[in-house]
């Protein structure tokens, strides 16, 4: 072989060499692409998980300050009904019937009978006091409920 011959084979070498390295280089250019791309893939997925947990907070949240003011209302309930009590109301007259019906022991508000009917099923409905004739001579002293329309017969009395 001759010197140019040499130097040709040397140059062949030394290019196969470069392109050995452009191809390594390359080989790991691809490798730190492949990394970056699950990188960001996990970057996604744990970015999607960080938003189903906040949702997931925000929903608890929510849930939670439902069950407060669920609570709130049932203290205000319960509070309300200890301002009650099932009594006997005194009637006036033998004939007529015991009536129970739920007197208020509050003090915020003046003293009055709640239907027992309504009270049980949840409605606080006050009593009013009415007269009805019941013969030409002879008037019924009722308490009668707004809400549900029952009367309770309290007395009466003869006309004169």
């Amino acid at each position: 072989m001759d010197v140019g011959s040499i130097s040709t084979a040397i140059g062949l070498v030394k290019d196969v060499a470069n392109q050995v390295i452009m191809l390594k280089n390359l080989t790991s250019d691809i490798e730190t692409a492949t990394e970056i791309q699950e990188a960001k893939q996990k970057a996604i997925d744990l970015t999607n998980t960080v938003i189903e947990l906040q949702t997931a907070m925000m929903s608890i949240q929510a849930d939670y300050m439902q069950l407060l003011e669920e609570n709130r209302n049932l203290k205000r309930a319960q509070d309300e009904l200890e301002n009650y009590q099932l009594t006997n109301y005194q009637t006036e007259n033998i004939l007529t019937e015991e009536v129970w019906v739920y007197e208020y022991i509050g003090d915020k508000m003046p003293k009055h009978y709640c239907c027992p009917i309504c009270f049980e099923n949840g409605k606080r409905s006050i009593l009013q006091k009415t007269r009805k004739n019941l013969t030409v001579v002879s008037v019924g002293e009722f308490f009668e409920c707004g809400s549900c329309g029952k009367k309770y017969r309290i007395g009466g009395y003869v006309k004169k």
